[in-house]
């Protein structure tokens, strides 16, 4: 068809869009340009067909709509301006404008379809083994993705204790959770305790001001904001009281807790790794790819 199209546009040259309508033998346009018609023979394919062709000034003009109706591979309409879609059967008409689709912006506890997506083919595939499924992380990074619920997955007893530890692992807000659907299958959902809002909010210009900085940096600026902001009882070395109140740049709290280690700290005896599978499982889960 393409070939219809070229041979088409070699036999009437200067063809232009939105060329003028001509009804006879010849008529005047405004300009007081003559027209008359043309004995232009066209051919599609090999095929003739028969087209108003008009002569103007020692050139050929046709209508685009009788190229898309002969060729029937061009479609050529009028909302305004001159649309011209190649490749597609000839109508005359515009596409139809598909409905509007609602936009909704899921929510926590709100049920989302069935993933389409396989989340686990952008892991590491190490970390599937026993109770790590592939079905479970593309449920849980499903919800971790969107907020929504996930889909509903058959889990065994065994992987359903793993990922009540992978969501514990992955943190509070928001906090993760299984869920009993119907058959016998579980499914994640996520929660938002309405408690940690304001630590959230007090937090979100830090986070954004942590972008384009390395991982080994954001994880000691995280770690640092965390320590001047935590304030403790006099006298007590344990648990603090009161977390995330800007009492001012407290730096002293920096050296109680080593944030970043090298290598042969975390190889050596003082250091050890207890749940290796579940914690590659949480990275893959937040980061896909991250341990490869």
């Amino acid at each position: 068809m393409k070939n219809g199209l070229k041979n088409a546009a070699l036999l009437c040259t200067g063809m232009i869009l939105g060329a003028a309508l001509f009804s006879g033998t010849a008529a005047y346009a405004a300009s007081g340009i003559f027209a008359e018609k043309s004995p232009c023979a066209v051919y599609v394919d090999g095929r003739r067909v028969e087209l108003d062709a008009y002569l103007i000034d020692g050139r050929n003009y046709v209508q685009l709509r009788d190229i898309g109706k002969a060729t029937n591979a061009l479609n050529v309409y009028w909302d305004g301006a001159v649309q011209i879609e190649s490749g597609k059967p000839y109508t005359g008409e515009a596409p139809a404008s598909p409905a509007p689709q609602a936009t909704v912006t899921p929510s926590a506890g709100t049920a989302a379809p069935a993933a389409s997506e396989d989340y686990a083919a952008q892991a590491n595939a190490a970390i599937f083994s026993g109770a790590y499924t592939r079905e479970a992380y593309n449920a849980l990074r499903q919800t971790v993705v969107s907020g929504a619920d996930s889909e509903a997955v058959t889990m065994t007893e065994a992987t359903r204790t793993a990922m009540d530890s992978a969501t514990a692992a992955i943190g509070e807000w928001p906090g993760y959770h299984l869920k009993n659907v119907a058959g016998g299958k579980t499914a994640f959902t996520a929660k938002y305790p309405s408690t940690f809002q304001q630590a959230a909010d007090y937090c979100q210009s830090f986070i954004e001001g942590l972008a384009g900085k390395s991982d080994r940096d954001k994880a000691r600026e995280i770690a640092f904001y965390v320590c001047d902001r935590l304030t403790y009882d006099a006298g007590s070395t344990s648990t603090p009281r009161t977390a995330l109140v800007d009492v001012g740049d407290d730096t002293l709290s920096r050296s109680y807790s080593q944030v970043l280690y090298d290598d042969a700290y975390l190889q050596g005896a003082t250091f050890r790794q207890t749940e290796p599978e579940l914690t590659a499982f949480v990275k893959e889960v937040l980061v896909p790819g991250s341990t490869k």
